[in-house]
């Protein structure tokens, strides 16, 4: 999240802030005024844009669609060991859906608002803390190699590339199509595409009954 925190004992908190702002961008979109959004939060223009650096990341912060939790989606190391490596690899995939599921439709929203740039849905995206979580999922991979519970046919990097565009490209199908097979089958399928494990006949089979 955005760190807000300037000066100690501010009478108007952050957070009252960006409610008043919320409320404002919601009734006059992003060409709403800033010195207004200050006047009715009880503070000076400049304050409010040494708080939140200007206009662009007042509006990310006020209606962005929070932070990827990535401590959440990896989970503890320690359950790979109950779980096996592939098991646990599905785990990470099903609630990375999950967290990029909920996220996407607000950062579409952004993207369809003919009155921002793409700086601010650029500005958006970058808030969800994407980089970050790249890094963990590799490291979370390769710790994974390193205990000798996850076999890879590619380099981790290359893996967990892979891994967030088919994530994308299910939480897209189900958007369109939300009659599409059921997101933990697919996603299912798909790790074990990746990872070289294939899938059982009983498996295409659940699959096959999800879509009738």
């Amino acid at each position: 999240a955005y760190n807000l925190s300037v000066g100690r004992n501010k009478k108007v908190s952050d957070d009252d802030v960006l409610a008043v702002a919320r409320t404002v961008f919601a009734q006059q979109g992003h060409t709403a005024s800033t010195r207004r959004i200050a006047e009715l939060a009880g503070l000076s223009q400049a304050a409010l844009f040494q708080r939140f650096g200007g206009k662009d990341r007042l509006f990310v912060a006020a209606t962005n669609p929070g932070t990827l939790n990535i401590g959440e989606i990896l989970g503890p190391i320690a359950d790979a060991t109950r779980q096996g490596g592939v098991g646990h690899f599905e785990a990470i995939t099903l609630r990375l859906y999950q967290q990029i599921a909920a996220t996407v439709p607000q950062i579409l929203q952004l993207a369809e608002n003919p009155s921002l740039d793409a700086s601010v849905v650029d500005l958006a995206h970058e808030q969800l803390g994407v980089h970050a979580l790249l890094e963990a999922l590799v490291a979370r991979v390769t710790g994974l190699q390193e205990m000798q519970i996850l076999n890879l046919q590619f380099e981790p990097g290359a893996l967990v590339e892979a891994l967030l565009i088919g994530i994308h490209g299910l939480v897209f199908m189900r958007l369109v199509s939300p009659g599409s097979p059921q997101p933990e089958l697919a996603l299912q399928r798909f790790v074990k595409t990746l990872l070289g494990c294939g899938t059982t006949q009983a498996e295409q089979h659940q699959e096959a009954r999800s879509r009738n």
